[in-house]
């Protein structure tokens, strides 16, 4: 056999070494990582994260096929070899996605410290469109104030309602009403943008008080308008 016959026959060796090679690295089982999330190789909406393994079987939150669910459990075989590592921008999108789908919409209140795994304090507002968002340490924020963390989502707090005299503020169009008292929104915007115009002089409006002896403080009409749709 010639030296270029051997060669050839190292080369197709070599060839052949470096196949079986990344065959067998198909076949390695990757470890299965804690507190990270995994996306479906073939169904983009399957993202879960790994809370906790036990034995063969992977607590989890996340994404399935009919949504978000707060606790379920996989086969840690089937993650390995059939789910990757999710990328950052994918995890946020699908939990803004979600966020969205919970609520939280134009303002929301959010989450500014979570007390064990149900008891929430909240403060604060911010909004979903156009946020300053991040995820990083299982960890949703928005404009600097968490509303999801560790599988829990910020409970979303109704504004307090305005009332005067006892009546909660009702709109319908442009009509704002307190019980039978009713207005017009540019009444009450007009009222109060003359206000803040005239403030430190003797022309300020400090009060309205309708025929009825009911009695709209400046507070009150800022809090009225500042809730006018």
């Amino acid at each position: 056999m010639t030296k270029e016959q051997l060669e050839a026959k190292l080369i197709k060796a070599e060839k052949k070494a470096q196949k079986i090679k990344e065959q067998l690295k198909e076949l390695e089982q990757p470890e299965l990582e804690l507190n990270k999330w995994y996306i479906d190789k073939y169904d983009k909406n399957c993202l879960i994260f790994v809370h906790k393994i036990i034995g063969s079987q992977a607590i989890f939150y996340g994404f399935e096929s009919l949504g978000w669910t707060d606790r379920d459990w996989y086969d840690v075989l089937y993650v390995t070899k059939d789910m990757r590592p999710a990328t950052h921008e994918e995890v946020e999108q699908a939990l803004i996605a979600e966020a969205k789908k919970q609520g939280f919409k134009d303002e929301i209140t959010d989450i500014g410290e979570f007390i064990g795994l149900n008891g929430l304090k909240k403060h604060g507002s911010s909004y979903v469109s156009g946020g300053d968002w991040g995820f990083f340490n299982n960890r949703l924020r928005c404009c600097g104030v968490a509303i999801f963390k560790n599988g829990k989502w910020a409970e979303i707090i109704e504004e307090p309602k305005v009332k005067i005299n006892g009546y909660n503020m009702e709109q319908d169009g442009d009509t704002i009403s307190f019980g039978c008292a009713k207005f017009h929104k540019r009444d009450l915007i007009n009222w109060l943008t003359y206000s803040k115009g005239h403030e430190n002089t003797n022309k300020c409006i400090t009060s309205i008080t309708l025929d009825s002896g009911v009695e709209i403080t400046i507070e009150q009409l800022k809090q009225i308008v500042d809730n006018i749709k």
